[in-house]
């Protein structure tokens, strides 16, 4: 009994561990090598090795009917391909135009013909390569991106005498720096004039290779010279407002360097007296010998305890984020919604009156009989542009 009970215990071990991606003999419990098919010891057969899922640069196939749906999702599966091309090597601001363009053209295909896996993999990688771009390695600048603290810095003061930390060897110690633990670097908002212009330079990129593939421009976004021909005023409007206007303060960014910190999250301590965490303690007026208490504790005051000999404190107005929400869209990152159209991008013909005809019957020209034609505030961007 207690055999079997060992034997089931053995089983589901090797189940649980299996799940993860390790082959373990069932009958012995040994972990086996890579490319083994039978256990080493007792010579049993080992369990097929569990397939990972691996992300590939295609989106899931997707069943539509109809010209327009069918060049539109042979357009995003392309979009998503260059994107994570581009992704992969290192160009992050292509990438997330690409993905952009992606979603944009997505609201052409009812729900039910773009899945929610594909939505997901747009709206991921454009989030990633977005935060990718905000994102930065930034010095350290209590040790100044070396990790340890100057030799200056070690030295301290216990009763007015200066004294230096000494280690094995009698050398001098360079104590590790309590602000980046010694890893000289830590990540926070990268300066958002830069990445202002890293996403300039991969827009004009981007916009280069879209026109050498001899694609068309709506708006801000790119189609296929098929696609554009068979698209009526409501779905052109359709795709333009789905690719949303960027803020033309912040570029989409939602945030701008902290003007107090610019950036770096840390300031220089305000307390008085201080210097690089130090405060210069004035001799006593008494020679009258100080009373010690067998209790006591000694300490050195000569640290500031504002910055407990750091140097820098948090800055209080990003809360030590680096950056705060941009004040010409209030951190949403998209212009100003078009006060003509309410954002829709389209408006009723003034000729005909939204009607699609004239009055004696004939096909209105300016709409072409659809009736709705792109806004003429923000010609079909549903944002204010200028």
């Amino acid at each position: 009994m207690k055999t079997w009970i060992v034997s089931l215990i053995g089983l589901c071990v090797a189940g649980a561990i299996y799940a993860q991606g390790l082959l373990i003999c069932t009958s012995c419990g040994r972990e086996a090598k890579a490319g083994e098919t039978t256990c080493s010891r007792c010579s049993v057969a080992l369990p097929k090795p569990k397939k990972e899922s691996v992300v590939t640069g295609e989106l899931p196939a997707m069943d539509v009917a109809g010209e327009i749906s069918k060049i539109t999702v042979a357009s995003i599966k392309e979009d998503f391909k260059l994107a994570s091309r581009a992704e992969t090597n290192g160009h992050p601001a292509i990438a997330y135009f690409y993905y952009k363009n992606a979603m944009a053209l997505s609201r052409l295909l009812e729900n039910e013909r773009f899945s929610k896996e594909s939505h997901g993999l747009l709206m991921r990688g454009t989030e990633r390569m977005m935060r990718q771009l905000k994102t930065a390695e930034i010095k350290c600048r209590v040790c100044q991106g070396r990790g340890k603290l100057a030799k200056s810095q070690s030295t301290i003061k216990v009763d007015g005498v200066t004294k230096t930390k000494l280690e094995g060897g009698n050398r001098l110690a360079e104590p590790v720096c309590p602000m980046c633990n010694g890893a000289c670097f830590f990540t926070g908002m990268a300066d958002v004039e830069r990445t202002k212009a890293e996403l300039l330079r991969g827009r004009t990129d981007y916009e280069q290779r879209r026109m050498l593939a001899g694609e068309t421009r709506l708006g801000r976004l790119f189609v296929t010279p098929e696609l554009e021909k068979l698209l009526n005023a409501r779905q052109r409007a359709l795709v333009m407002t789905g690719y949303t206007v960027p803020c033309s303060s912040c570029q989409g960014l939602e945030t701008m360097s902290c003007s107090t910190c610019r950036g770096e999250r840390w300031i220089k301590c305000p307390g008085t007296g201080c210097k690089s965490g130090r405060v210069d303690i004035p001799k006593s007026q008494s020679n009258a010998r100080k009373e010690i208490r067998l209790n006591d504790v000694d300490i050195d005051k000569s640290v500031c305890p504002r910055c407990n000999g750091v140097g820098t404190i948090r800055c209080s107005k990003c809360d030590a984020l680096g950056s705060v929400p941009c004040k010409s869209c209030s951190g949403s990152g998209q212009a100003v919604r078009c006060i003509r159209c309410l954002g829709v991008g389209v408006m009723d013909c003034t000729r005909c009156k939204g009607q699609g005809k004239m009055k004696d019957g004939a096909a209105c020209l300016d709409c072409k009989s659809e009736g709705s034609v792109l806004c003429t505030g923000c010609r079909g961007e549903g944002a204010q542009t200028r």
